[in-house]
């Protein structure tokens, strides 16, 4: 159990992290993604250990990486 809830630091900072670099809030990226702000609040602060496919694809569009790169952050 601490190994999985290790990766999914990784994806709750990687998240926050991709984010901030491009100088976005979680409402702005909310609105670009059709992900509420709520849910993506409790990605970043570990409340949701395990985002859809659909919002795992629409993360990874708007924030310019691979789906498998936000993936591997959640095995």
């Amino acid at each position: 159990m601490r190994e999985k809830k290790k990766k999914n630091l990784k994806f709750q900072k990687e998240l926050r992290r991709l984010r901030v670099e491009q100088d976005m809030t979680l409402r702005e990226l909310g609105k670009r993604t059709g992900i509420s702000f709520v849910t993506l609040s409790r990605y970043e602060h570990g409340l949701y250990s395990n985002p859809g496919r659909q919002n795992i694809s629409s993360l990874a569009k708007i924030l310019g990486v691979t789906k498998s790169h936000l993936e591997n952050l959640l095995e």
